[in-house]
């Protein structure tokens, strides 16, 4: 009896000290999505096979997309690669450490040989993430964030759309590619620092594509959900990061990108479907990103979700006051039957932005006149009860929303504006491009990815 006892008491310490064990597992990626045609060589076969939705891809395999395609890979939990077409890219390292029950760290290493990524990556999960993409010249390495990574015989690239990038070269060197910015290197050079995405886009109006591709690609991830575990919460401040950078580097397409991703975050499914705030807080970033565009903004966040039209209106109106009156006229022509509500929500909008209270009578008549009826009989239904309980419910939801879109996009880099030369002042040569620097960046593992 005595020897089974001991026999037991031993079993149940080696079950007990496996469970907390701790190690490096190997973790095989997921196809979450796909359109288009591509095939896969996998470790240790002889012939590629064709890549279907569903599919586990082990570390070691080769993803070759064909034209009109784009593959969704799931790498690591929470992050999604999407592959673009004409592209080829290899599973490098794919694992994941565990300290007893708990996930510490997980690893993806892509290797981009040709063709472009754009990454999502949960920013909830930033604190075990160890995510990059290996490029012809140096590894680029997130968290948390949104990024496009192109390699071609123009050269490569390295754009931000969501929080910052750390660039690391093949000697070691290092740099940031904040929110906003956009690494360009020609073919043979040197890796180049980073400049804003609008500057970029001045020089070269082929630089757009970068970033009408990461809009595409972030509603189609939020959209159907495939960041797995990602909260609505977490899905809606991405999404306000990057039409954040978007309309800023794009400002005339803000309102065609607020299409996009106000469907994408109000989608039944979507993964910021349990999100109160999503539609409001895209369109606070999208109107303070491009102000000018404030109205088209909140009418085409509006068409999306036209229940969600006052506190939309109240957001555009909180990040662009002075467009206040052209909100309301648009947003009520969008959803005609909330015209009192919205004129309500934008002139309490507009009033704690500083405006005159008398804007009020400019904004109702403005309402008044794209629903078709007259000031004096719009404002009795703004002055009742219900409308202004209404109103109030919808400013309340438009407050969190700004604070939530003002949260995620403060850092987002702003095109520089011109400075004018003196009269008659002798020209003056540019400064040189920002150095290379390696001070308060995270160290690096031997693969570039941030360590610790």
């Amino acid at each position: 009896m005595n020897i089974l006892n001991k026999l037991t008491k031993l079993l149940v310490t080696s079950l007990l000290a496996g469970s907390f064990a701790s190690g490096v597992y190997a973790y095989e990626a997921k196809v979450v999505r796909m359109t288009g045609a591509a095939e896969v060589q996998l470790p240790g076969e002889a012939a590629a096979k064709p890549v279907t939705a569903g599919m586990l891809i082990p570390q070691g395999a080769v993803i070759t997309t064909s034209a009109n395609t784009q593959v969704f890979v799931e790498a690591i939990p929470g992050a999604v690669a999407a592959i673009e077409p004409n592209s080829v890219v290899k599973m490098e390292k794919l694992h994941v450490v565990t300290r007893g029950t708990e996930v510490a760290s997980q690893e993806a290493l892509l290797d981009l040989k040709k063709g472009g990524i754009v990454s999502t990556i949960d920013p909830a999960r930033k604190a075990i993430n160890r995510y990059g993409v290996r490029t012809p010249k140096g590894v680029a390495a997130a968290r948390g964030t949104a990024f496009s990574a192109t390699v071609s015989a123009d050269g490569f690239t390295i754009a931000s759309t969501a929080d910052a990038v750390t660039f690391t070269s093949a000697d070691g060197s290092s740099y940031l590619i904040s929110a906003g910015q956009i690494s360009i290197t020609p073919p043979g050079g040197t890796p180049q620092p980073p400049v804003s995405l609008a500057s970029a886009i001045a020089s070269n109006p082929e630089v757009a594509g970068v970033v009408e591709t990461a809009v595409t690609t972030l509603a189609t991830v939020v959209q159907n959900n495939l960041a797995s575990g990602m909260s609505a919460d977490t899905a809606a401040s991405l999404a306000a990061q990057v039409i954040s950078v978007a309309a800023t580097a794009i400002p005339a397409e803000a309102a065609s990108f607020t299409t996009q991703i106000v469907t994408a975050v109000t989608a039944t499914g979507s993964s910021a479907a349990g999100s109160s705030t999503a539609a409001a807080a895209v369109t606070s970033a999208a109107a303070a990103a491009a102000p000018a565009q404030a109205a088209a903004v909140a009418a085409a966040a509006t068409t999306v979700a036209p229940t969600q039209a006052a506190a939309i209106a109240s957001a555009a109106t909180t990040a662009a006051p002075t467009q206040a009156a052209a909100i309301a006229s648009s947003v009520t022509t969008a959803a005609p039957t909330q015209a009192a509500t919205v004129a309500a929500a934008v002139v309490t909008a507009a009033v704690a932005q500083g405006q005159s209270a008398a804007v009020s009578t400019e904004i109702v008549a403005a309402a008044a006149a794209a629903s078709g009826t007259t000031a004096t009989a719009l404002q009795t239904q703004v002055s009742s009860a219900d409308v202004q309980q209404a109103a109030s419910t919808a400013t309340d939801t438009a407050t969190q929303a700004t604070q939530q879109a003002t949260e995620v996009t403060q850092n987002v880099t702003q095109p520089a504006a011109p400075t004018p030369a003196a009269p008659d002042a002798p020209p003056v040569a540019p400064p040189p491009p920002p150095p290379i620097v390696t001070p308060d960046l995270p160290p690096v593992s031997g693969s570039g990815l941030p360590v610790g």
